[in-house]
């Protein structure tokens, strides 16, 4: 501090006039060249003082040694030059970091006068960016971020975005990764990885790319649930990154960690991948010992005896050991129709739409037959290994049923009947079936009356109610003695009411529109006329608007953050446009219309949807086994899936079938 006493400070304060003097001053003695830059763009050299009416319009740019003159507009565009202008009073000689040069702001003047002069620029500006080369498109997308040019960044975002391919992927990973405000393009590049590594003919083209990634980047790879990767690639992918990374011990232990050893397919890859752990010699003794534990445990649960059809006596113990794995672990879903096509090449086999065809072994038609029944029926939804469904006796009394069909135990169960609630005096004078509908949501299934949506059938206030039953213990009780176990526990909870302000004027059509699905923790009830909304975890009701066009009977399905509406009817056209809604924002996002390459007649009736992991499927589903018994059906019927990655449609053709998508059973 003593040195700072002998120090002479000059400090002097200027006004905005003597400031600019002192600044020409400054530009002359370094010799700044002067560049101007007029709305098009174009560059010019001017003399060092500029017009007045030129001044007025304009705004001058440091960079590097060049002053440059451009629109006064581009600075108003950017948060960064905006901010410096309310810095330097007169907006002249505004200071830029040394990253941008003069072609950027030359093209970034182009792009900015098309966003101000233009209001459907969309097009103009995509077929500027597309005959810029990718590297210098980055370029423009890193100066976009650091100056804040918000209204141009998403146009160049999404260029980029669709540049991105097998080829070029790491000259954009190495560019933007490490940039904050584009984060958007490392999700992209995560989800552009994944789909090809689901896809087994383009993974090979990718080489080996855990050489360049980070480990912060393998871990959101491991944790990923929207692409279904095989676990035992998954665990090669870190071994090689490992064989990269040698001296980064804890991230392999920390992402070795990750790896579900007990959903490999057999005990011999569990070993092969304790043999490789050994042999890259990377990890301490103490870690080491805590991932061959695991191993240890793996093998030893897949030594488990499991089958469960065999030994229909097979110990409690063992049953709520593979639920608590299944609810531990992420575990493989098969994605498939189950045919019996009499006579056709592929009668004998579950045919997968995420796997390669095969046939499961110890699967006997009987089995199949009884999985096709289940389907079958018009209200059921698939949850772990089981098919729930409803169904109706052909005699009024005993009351609908509540089934499952377990693929783990290659058998049918009854349930519980519905509630007697849901029934009123008037139903059976009347012929009623008493029509339900149920959804899935976390382990609780939830059960409503369609009456409800009927003044012609509802004529009771309890068929507002709303109930639920835990899957969970539905699925124990397939076992004799975890049964008798669960038999105070397995019953109907009345969970919440229907609020009747919305419920609508009744039509003889209400029990073939009004639709109930799930999606996260809310289940949308929707129709023609509704669309209403119950939060399980808050018990709240809420009415949302569906966007235009008006749907009649429409294709309704969720996923964990998203509602889709597809197809239906308008006015008497068939619509093969869909539409997606962000439960959290409900943002509307249309979905491409379906080719009529893929769908000739371009009609969506009878058909259903799924979505699973990055795709929608749409399948066929004209059959209801509490009306007929659909066993042996001719000809074909395309499934339509929509690639939500690439935003394109595929097809596949099958013999009849039903679709289903169920937890991977535990003998295969």
């Amino acid at each position: 501090m003593a040195d700072l006493d002998d120090l002479d400070l000059d400090i002097q304060f200027l006004t905005s006039v003597e400031f600019d003097e002192d600044w020409v001053n400054i530009l002359k003695t370094e010799k700044v060249q002067n560049t101007s830059f007029g709305e098009t763009g174009c560059v010019d050299l001017v003399h060092e003082h500029f017009t007045t009416n030129e001044a007025a319009n304009s705004t001058s740019l440091v960079i590097g040694t060049q002053i440059v003159r451009c629109p006064s507009f581009v600075v108003q565009d950017s948060e960064y030059l905006a901010n410096m202008a309310e810095v330097f009073e007169n907006s002249e000689g505004l200071p830029v970091p040394e990253i941008v040069k003069i072609d950027d702001i030359k093209q970034i003047i182009i792009f900015s006068q098309i966003l101000n002069k233009s209001e459907s620029c969309d097009f103009e500006l995509e077929m500027e960016l597309r005959n810029i080369e990718l590297e210098l498109r980055i370029d423009l997308l890193v100066v976009s971020d650091l100056l804040g040019f918000n209204k141009l960044k998403p146009f160049i975002l999404k260029s980029v975005k669709k540049s991105v391919d097998s080829t070029n992927w790491k000259l954009v990973y190495s560019r933007c990764s490490t940039i904050m405000g584009l984060s958007s393009i490392l999700d992209h590049l995560l989800n552009f990885l994944l789909h090809h590594t689901a896809n087994k003919q383009q993974h090979e083209s990718l080489g080996n790319w855990t050489e360049l990634v980070t480990s912060l980047f393998m871990e959101r790879y491991l944790k990923q649930n929207v692409f279904e990767i095989p676990e035992e690639i998954n665990f090669e992918l870190v071994i090689d990154w490992a064989s990269c990374n040698p001296d980064l011990e804890e991230d392999i232990f920390s992402l070795l960690s990750l790896i579900r050893f007990k959903i490999f397919r057999d005990v011999k890859e569990i070993q092969q991948a304790e043999s490789d752990i050994c042999q890259i010699g990377i990890l301490s003794s103490e870690n080491l010992h805590k991932i061959s534990k695991k191993l240890k445990e793996a093998i030893e649960f897949k030594k488990t005896a499991w089958d469960f059809s065999t030994t229909p006596q097979l110990s409690g113990e063992n049953v709520r050991l593979l639920n608590n794995t299944k609810n531990e672990n992420q575990w493989p879903k098969l994605l498939g129709c189950a045919s019996t096509v009499p006579d056709h090449p592929r009668s004998n086999k579950l045919l997968l739409l995420n796997d390669q065809f095969q046939s499961f072994p110890n699967f006997e038609i009987i089995t199949m037959i009884t999985l096709i029944r289940a389907l079958s029926y018009s209200s059921n939804l698939h949850y772990r290994s089981s098919v729930f469904y409803i169904f109706y006796p052909k005699i009024f009394y005993p009351m609908p049923q509540l089934c499952q069909f377990n693929l783990d135990f290659k058998n049918c169960f009854h349930v519980l009947d519905l509630p007697p609630e849901l029934k009123s005096i008037n139903d059976r004078h009347r012929n009623r079936k008493n029509l339900v509908m149920i959804c899935n949501v976390k382990n609780y299934l939830y059960l409503f009356s369609k009456d409800a949506f009927s003044k012609k059938n509802f004529d009771s206030v309890d068929k507002l109610k709303v109930y639920r039953i835990d899957l969970d213990l539905a699925i124990e009780s397939c076992n004799q003695t975890l049964a008798l176990e669960n038999a105070l526990l397995l019953k109907w909870e009345h969970f919440s009411d229907i609020p009747e302000i919305y419920l609508e004027s009744g039509d003889n059509n209400f029990d073939y529109d009004v639709k109930a699905v799930e999606v996260g923790e809310d289940i949308f009830i929707v129709s023609n006329e509704l669309c209403i909304s119950l939060n399980v975890s808050t018990k709240v009701w809420s009415e949302k608007e569906l966007a235009p066009p008006a749907r009649n009977n429409p294709i309704v399905f969720g996923s964990d953050s998203a509602l889709f509406v597809m197809g239906g009817t308008c006015m008497g056209q068939a619509l093969v446009s869909g539409q997606k809604y962000n439960i959290e924002t409900w943002e509307m996002e249309l979905l491409p219309n379906i080719p009529d390459y893929i769908l000739p007649d371009q009609d969506l009736k009878h058909y259903k949807g799924l979505h699973f992991k990055n795709s929608i499927y749409l399948y066929y589903s004209v059959h209801d086994w509490n009306v007929s018994a659909p066993f042996i059906v001719s000809g074909e019927k395309p499934v339509l899936i929509l690639d939500l990655f690439l935003n394109q449609w595929t097809s596949k053709l099958f013999p009849y079938y039903s679709l289903y998508c169920l937890d991977r059973p535990i003998w295969l």
